[in-house]
């Protein structure tokens, strides 16, 4: 199921490569950056950020670090196959809305974002706007005790990381 809903979550976020070399992301900075090649997604939600979303530690899927094109992405999973996945895009173009995900409600982070579950794999998506920024982060609640916290904390989390983008 981990897998289904990864492949779910990357296709909908344009997919990644794979990236499995983590030395490069420990010295990067988010205070310069101009275009998304010069954006780590596993910088901009960190460890502590995964960790606050899921309710318990996580680590680097190494399998879906990196990105492509217009896009750079981080899949942070825990013991209990929770997965928080993480999708900075460059371009408005993006933005996808709310509009598949009934019952959606719009969040005041940003220039514009909305938060919603995904009713097929029971998931909590949110994507946020600011300026050319797209930021997505895509909850798989496998093993979380408390779904019901998802939205709070993923919604602080998004916060945090759209104040790190230019």
């Amino acid at each position: 199921m981990r897998y289904l809903w990864l492949s779910f979550v990357l296709a909908v976020a344009v997919g990644a490569c794979s990236d499995t070399d983590t030395s490069a992301r420990e010295g990067t900075s988010t205070a310069t950056l101009t275009t998304v090649q010069d954006v780590d997604a596993c910088v901009l939600v960190d460890a502590s950020d995964a960790a606050s979303v899921l309710g318990s530690p996580a680590v680097v899927d190494a399998t879906s670090a990196g990105g492509f094109g217009e896009t750079s992405s981080c899949a942070w999973i825990t013991d209990s196959d929770a997965l928080l996945v993480v999708t900075v895009f460059e371009g408005r173009m993006f933005y996808g809305g709310s509009a598949g995900l009934p019952g959606a409600e719009a969040l005041e982070v940003g220039d514009e974002g909305y938060i919603g579950v995904e009713p097929t794999f029971g998931g909590v998506n949110l994507q946020v706007v600011k300026g050319e920024w797209v930021l997505s982060l895509s909850a798989a609640p496998f093993g979380v005790g408390n779904v019901e916290g998802l939205p709070a904390s993923m919604t602080r989390v998004a916060q945090q990381a759209i104040e790190r983008l230019p």
